[in-house]
Order: C-alpha cells, then sequence, then structure tokens
C-alpha cells in the first residue's frame, strides 16, 4: 500500500472518495475486501468492502478539521488468503474557494397570490467552506415598488423576505 492522496470534504455536502487500486494492490491479484475500524470513525462515516469512504460532516465537525484534520484507519485484506495490512486516509476541509448554496423555503419557482396577501420567503446560506465565510445576505430588485424594507437578515447565514404587493402592483387585463 503507497500513500494516499488526502481526502478534501465540503460541509454539509455528501463527500465520498474510493480508495484506488493504483495506491492499493495485491501482488499476486487476489481480490481485496476493505474494513473500516468502527471504534476510530467519527458519525456518519462509512466504509465499504469496495473501498468507498463516504462521509457528510455536520457544521460542527466540519469545523473541527480546520484545526486538526483526521485520520481515518481501515484494514486491507485480501482473498482467500486473508492476508492484511492497515492503511490511513488524511481527511481535511476543501482547500478550493466554494461559492456559497441558497435554500428558500418555500422552494416553489412560481408563487401566485391574491391582491393584498402576504409574500413569504425564509433564506438560508450555507457555504461549503464553512459558514464562517458568510459575512452577509444581500438583496437586489429591479423594481423599486419593492423596498429594502421587506428583507430582514436575522443571522450571517439567515434572512427573510415578507412583501404586500398592494393595489398599485395588480396589472390591468390585456395589458
Amino acid at each position: 500500500m503507497e500513500d494516499l492522496p488526502i481526502f478534501y470534504v465540503k460541509q454539509s455536502s455528501a463527500n465520498s472518495y474510493k480508495i484506488s487500486e493504483q495506491y492499493v494492490n495485491d501482488p499476486d491479484g487476489d481480490p481485496l475486501v476493505f474494513k473500516s475500524l468502527q471504534s476510530q470513525l467519527p458519525e456518519g462515516v462509512v466504509l465499504s468492502s469496495q473501498g468507498l469512504l463516504t462521509w457528510t460532516p455536520s457544521r460542527n465537525q466540519f469545523n473541527a478539521l480546520k484545526n486538526t484534520p483526521l485520520m481515518v484507519e481501515f484494514i486491507v485484506q485480501d482473498q482467500p488468503e486473508k492476508a492484511e495490512t492497515r492503511g490511513k486516509i488524511k481527511v481535511a476541509q476543501t482547500q478550493l474557494d466554494l461559492p456559497p448554496e441558497i435554500l428558500l423555503i418555500p422552494g416553489d419557482t412560481l408563487v401566485t397570490i391574491k391582491e393584498d396577501e402576504r409574500v413569504n420567503f425564509k433564506i438560508y446560506v450555507s457555504d461549503p467552506n464553512g459558514d464562517e465565510n458568510v459575512n452577509n445576505i444581500g438583496f437586489v430588485c429591479s423594481d423599486s415598488r419593492v423596498t429594502e424594507k421587506s428583507f430582514i437578515q436575522n443571522t450571517s447565514v439567515q434572512a427573510e423576505f415578507t412583501w404586500s404587493p398592494g393595489y398599485y402592483f395588480v396589472e390591468e387585463v390585456e395589458k
């Protein structure tokens, strides 16, 4: 077994890492089985017998990787002889500067309302590089009748859009 490349993960995203035959192989070509050391795995980490490591780190787990990368130990066993060796995968925060992700609730792409009804959206922002990278959430509207007061930032990663169009926003028939 050779040294394995680092497994870079994103926050709150499904991350997967396949242990390649380029780094782990059997000289006489026997099939290999991967086994995890369950006592050393953080919550949510799964290692399949084919060598696929999957993990969706929580915000706290991701933040812990900032100061201390995780070392995941596993056992590789050849079949049918059962000769085995141990390996390690270093897991660290992604080094790419990824764009933030926006979640609207409700997630409808088209909103139909009656006159004087209120529109209300919750907006959640998450950054795969860690939520501490989000400074603020902004609001831009091309229609000047929608004011900035309709948008309220509750926290650095959560905001709310509440707006009542009123009669002046209703279009005339055939226009």
